[in-house]
């Protein structure tokens, strides 16, 4: 019902009334009944209004509690599930814990289990590095006793081959060898006694008459012991024993050459060559000691290149 309505409605109907039956002064106390009446309605209509908005206002509240309850049940099962899930993490974290505990039990173990097995090792290899120490001064001194020997048998055979040579030349006569024009024509050269000589045996050499070419060299070296062509007739004396495949004779005078020249051209070349004849006797690691001592001693050599092969063939 609209309230603003009735008193306009008593406004109209006031005047007859107050014509027919009442006195000014209950008019006037009518008119103020009436104005407080509709100040009355107005304000219950007010009131009325103020009610009709708060009751609208708090139905949506309540329609957003029943949300927020359904919200809340909802988050409620949240939490519950993540509070279950939490739990088997919780439970799977301790079970882990567990196992890295262990882990870490296993791996002191382990860590203590190879630090004994490194000093087992240790030691192992101590005792081994002592061991290996002591066999190559073993080969050490069994090389030098194989050297000696091997000195000893081409001495022995070198002496050997001296009397055979002396028996046979007192028995048919040492034969003469006619000089031969030498390729020597220096000067200096041809002024030095004994040239002739080594110019001959280099000959026979070069011609591979290695037999022939041996006794003469050794005739110069004994003729002419200070003679400048000394060294070389040593040394390719050795090298007629090599030729004629007699290896230990021919280390025995390359050595001569190695100790008693050597700063002579040469010396090289010798070590080389005893190299060749160990190698030949099949001793291939006193042949890599004597290219080694070619290439320490030498280094600035023309057979250092041929050493290096040779090292690296046998090794």
């Amino acid at each position: 019902m609209n309230f603003k309505k009735i008193p306009a409605l008593l406004l109209c109907i006031l005047p007859m009334l107050l014509v027919s039956c009442a006195t000014r002064q209950d008019v006037q106390t009518l008119d103020f009944r009436l104005r407080y009446m509709d100040n009355k309605m107005i304000e219950l209509d007010q009131a009325l209004t103020k009610i009709a908005n708060k009751t609208k206002t708090d139905l949506a509240p309540k329609k957003s509690v029943e949300q927020v309850q359904k919200q809340q049940a909802s988050t409620g099962e949240t939490l519950e599930r993540l509070h279950a899930e939490l739990l088997q993490i919780t439970a799977a974290i301790d079970e882990l814990g567990h196992k890295l505990k262990m882990l870490e039990e296993e791996n002191l173990q382990l860590h203590e289990s190879a630090d004994e097995t490194v000093d087992e090792l240790r030691s192992v290899v101590d005792d081994l590095a002592a061991q290996a120490e002591k066999t190559a001064a073993e080969i050490s001194e069994i090389k030098i006793a194989r050297a000696r020997e091997a000195s000893d048998r081409a001495l022995a055979a070198a002496k050997a081959s001296q009397l055979a040579h002396e028996k046979a030349s007192l028995a048919d006569g040492i034969r003469q060898i006619t000089p031969r024009k030498t390729k020597l024509a220096k000067t200096k050269q041809a002024e030095e006694p004994g040239l002739d000589l080594y110019n001959e045996a280099y000959a026979l050499y070069s011609s591979k008459k290695f037999r022939e070419a041996f006794h003469s060299f050794s005739k110069y070296i004994d003729s002419y012991p200070k003679g400048s062509m000394v060294a070389n007739s040593r040394f390719w004396l050795a090298d007629s024993l090599y030729n004629q495949k007699e290896y230990e004779l021919a280390i025995l005078e390359y050595q001569k050459v190695i100790d008693s020249y050597p700063k002579h051209d040469k010396a090289p070349a010798a070590l080389l060559k005893e190299g060749f004849a160990f190698e030949k006797l099949k001793d291939n690691e006193t042949a890599k000691i004597v290219y080694e001592k070619l290439l320490a001693e030498y280094p600035n050599s023309e057979q250092i290149e041929l050493a290096k092969k040779r090292l690296e063939k046998i090794k």
